[in-house]
């Protein structure tokens, strides 16, 4: 009887464990759908997969510790397949931290190799492995300490870089802003009137070195706390002559380097279905506005962080 309600209660928890796992998985994955960050939803699923891991390490686990003797930690069998399985689990999640592109290529290698059903398998084998190493010896083998001490300083050492990159990764690779193009175009998405006058879009494209697309910028965009703030002769043109309203955002990202463009609506025009300039903007303006561009800052204030970039530091004569 008693072994039936231990093998009930085991099976109820991993049950459980199966069901809120799921549960908060189904939660992040549309969260990751309306922030296009997929950062913690890979990262929940790692954890997850080690967590089930040690689970179902769990019973002969408790049996070890049942046993007299000294505990052990089998650090060669942890090292041999413990670490490979850990570092395939998490190397989705590594590719949102790793920044060096040829160490991001190598990772993405292995995440697509293995695909998502194969990191959450070795997540598993990692949880296991990590359980079934602990094992007890009433007599301590002296031999088999002084055979592999090498598998622990290497074990050890592999996590703590893994984590101190982790830690340090904005002080190692910090975030760049590499070059800014802006243009005046028609704007998008307007249903123009009978005679009316498409109304004008300008655009802001930043180049980045070390920028994640994750939920914090995503949520930064949208309260207008990354944006262009113009300054001197652009100011003027702004605030004399015409009407600016945000347009929209985007993003792309090509091995390290990620662009953040921001568009900005310029009338003046009526309504917001239909354009209707009762005065459009003449030639002289659009032309001095596309001169006067970089008259301007990029705020990005993220994470209760705020940095400023004059972009005038980045006009194509200073680059060249």
């Amino acid at each position: 009887m008693k072994r039936f309600i231990i093998y009930l209660l085991y099976g109820t928890g991993l049950l459980l464990l199966i069901y809120l796992g799921v549960h908060h998985y189904e939660e992040l994955r549309l969260t990751a759908g309306r922030s296009f960050d997929q950062a913690p939803l890979i990262r929940f699923v790692a954890f997850l997969a080690i967590v089930f891991g040690l689970y179902l390490g769990l019973p002969g686990f408790v049996t070890v510790l049942q046993k007299p003797g000294k505990v052990q930690f089998d650090w060669l069998r942890f090292l041999v397949v413990g670490i490979p399985a850990f570092f395939i689990c998490i190397s989705g999640a590594l590719l949102f931290y790793f920044k060096a592109d040829d160490l991001v290529q190598f990772i993405f290698r292995i995440y697509s190799k293995f695909s998502s059903l194969g990191t959450v398998l070795a997540g598993a084998a990692c949880g296991y492995t990590l359980l079934s190493s602990v094992n007890k010896r009433e007599i301590m083998d002296s031999v088999q300490e002084r055979r592999y001490p090498l598998a622990k300083i290497i074990t050890l050492c592999i996590m703590a870089v893994i984590t101190l990159y982790i830690a340090l990764n904005g002080i190692i690779h910090p975030l760049k802003l590499i070059s800014v193009d802006a243009d005046v175009s028609d704007a998008d998405n307007y249903t123009i009137a009978v005679g009316g006058v498409v109304p004008k879009q300008i655009n802001y494209v930043l180049t980045f070195e070390n920028l994640s697309y994750n939920s914090a910028l995503s949520e930064a965009l949208a309260d207008d706390k990354v944006r262009i703030e113009p300054k001197g002769r652009l100011r003027k043109l702004v605030d004399g002559k015409i009407f600016m309203e945000k347009a929209g955002y985007g993003t792309g990202q090509e091995g390290n380097l990620a662009t953040l463009t921001i568009s900005y609506r310029v009338g003046p025009f009526v309504g917001e279905a239909y354009a209707t300039l009762s005065e459009p903007l003449s030639p002289e303006i659009l032309e001095e506005l596309q001169d006067s561009l970089l008259d301007a800052e990029l705020v990005f204030e993220v994470n209760n962080k705020m940095r400023r970039y004059d972009l005038t530091d980045y006009r194509k004569e200073v680059q060249d």
